[in-house]
């Protein structure tokens, strides 16, 4: 059996071991660890199991958080330590402004040209009938235009830059200042261009639009799961040996399908339910908690024991019980 903890060292170490192994290589060690992070991210799903993704996903949301921070801490000092190189703040108006403000101004336009290139491509290779037309095609446009915003990779390529190359402090002040109009310019104002757009009563294009919300993809998820255990609920000889289970998935299925179509009607049920299932949760934790401290049960015991009950409670809070 695979051990947690060495699995979760492992993706922490990852990004070290493609950083320097970049850096040994003669090339950027930002971009192998980047690469790094989209395999692991896309293969996460079928290398860990779900234990190990539970533990995994609670490190590093922390470290995130963390790493975040820290972030905006180096952005202060790189800053300062650049105008102190340069005797203050005097230069920057007369050698920077003006290539920073090109260089935003050249970030901005070329992600809505790149998005309206793309975009435009791939809908010219749709069938005619499933086009979107003028204004939903801009509308998707230029709101995908403006979610551009720049952030960590950009921080981390300008400060990973060799000392000695020429006019490397430019360079930072433009990151920085790239980050700061498209993270607290765009970041703040998306939801008012997509409310500018009517995107928020417009109808979803075929063209365009066609990703599945939760509830329609829980339904299907749900679906599959009542199709495999009305498979294996029956013997070889045709006794249903699982009916709780397929009871339980049927239901399940069941409640998804209609909650996929009428989420209003379903939601004061669900509610209802939900709270239920919570303070049965809550009364088997009291419980668990009264063995432990009676020196009942062991340590180990409780800890099991404890994250059963605290999946329980993560399925009831996803609407999964």
């Amino acid at each position: 059996v695979r051990d947690r903890i060495l699995s979760i060292t492992m993706t922490l170490l990852l990004p070290w071991v493609a950083y320097i192994g970049g850096e040994r290589s003669g090339v950027s060690g930002v971009i192998p660890t980047v690469v790094a992070g989209l395999v692991l991210g896309w293969r996460q799903h079928d290398v860990f199991s779900a234990d190990e993704r539970l533990r995994w996903a609670a490190v590093w949301e922390v470290l995130v958080f963390l790493l975040e921070s820290l972030v905006f801490v180096l952005i202060g000092t790189s800053l300062h330590a650049i105008a102190l190189r340069h005797m203050g703040t005097g230069w920057v108006v007369q050698d920077v402004f003006g290539p920073v403000a090109g260089i935003v101004a050249a970030v901005l336009i070329s992600r809505f040209l790149w998005m309206f290139v793309t975009e435009g491509l791939r809908v010219v290779w749709l069938p005619r009938e499933m086009r979107p037309d003028w204004h939903m095609f801009s509308s998707f446009v230029v709101i995908m235009g403006w979610c551009g915003m720049r952030g960590v990779v950009s921080l981390a390529i300008a400060l990973a830059l060799p000392e000695e190359m020429p006019n490397r402090d430019i360079m930072e002040i433009a990151t920085f200042v790239v980050i700061l109009v498209t993270v607290l310019g765009q970041g703040t104002t998306i939801g008012w261009v997509i409310r500018m757009m009517g995107e928020e009563r417009a109808q979803q294009p075929k063209g365009l639009w066609h990703y599945l919300s939760v509830s329609q993809a829980r339904a299907l998820v749900a679906r599959s799961q009542e199709s495999a255990i009305r498979e294996l609920a029956y013997g070889a000889d045709g006794e249903l040996i699982h009916g709780h289970l397929l009871e339980q998935y049927s239901y399940r299925a069941e409640l998804a399908e209609r909650f996929s179509h009428e989420p209003e009607a379903l939601q004061g049920h669900q509610d209802t339910q939900h709270r239920v299932v919570l303070a049965i949760i809550t009364a088997g934790r009291k419980e668990l908690l009264r063995l432990h401290r009676t020196g009942a049960i062991h340590d180990a015991v409780l800890h099991q024991l404890e994250h059963e009950l605290d999946l329980q409670q993560m399925m009831a809070e996803g609407g999964l019980i």
